[in-house]
């Protein structure tokens, strides 16, 4: 599935259930994978922290420009060497992990750019959820989706 193709507001699911994992006094925000910037934009409203963010999608990214304080453009490993060192107190992947060639080495070379004591807060979809284990355990139905759990 091509990204530029994805369903109308794939990009502007702002995930309030996951706000409630920000540190409080936190100051510097990193998002990986913000789309058009509205949970990002979020953040920065209830805490009034310095938000920055990373999008793949060229149109989403420049939709997040207008609402965060710095945005990258393309993949997120490009931009590794151009995040400061010792800067965000926490960075959030939000359903990205998954998306990533090697999670593994970008979270290791993220993790610099992290204060002391600063966190990552990620979600990852689960493939165990009901309605998805149902279809592959009795259907046999493993097909990848536009969105969702499957995407």
């Amino acid at each position: 599935m091509d990204y530029d193709t994805k369903p109308n507001g794939y990009y502007n699911n702002i995930r309030y259930e996951m706000v409630d994992y920000l540190p409080e006094n936190t100051q510097t925000i990193l998002e990986v994978g913000c789309g058009d910037g509205g949970f990002a934009k979020v953040l920065k409203d209830k805490t009034n922290a310095e938000v920055w963010g990373i999008e793949y999608v060229d149109r989403e990214a420049k939709l997040a420009e207008a609402k965060l304080d710095k945005v990258f453009s393309d993949p997120c490993e490009d931009f590794l060497d151009d995040l400061p060192t010792d800067y965000f107190d926490a960075i959030y992947f939000n359903d990205v992990f998954e998306h990533l060639v090697d999670p593994y080495m970008f979270l290791d070379k993220i993790k610099c750019s992290l204060k002391n004591g600063g966190v990552v807060i990620s979600s990852i979809p689960n493939v165990r959820y009901h309605n998805t284990f149902m279809k592959v355990l009795f259907k046999k139905d493993w097909k990848y989706q536009d969105f969702g759990v499957m995407d």
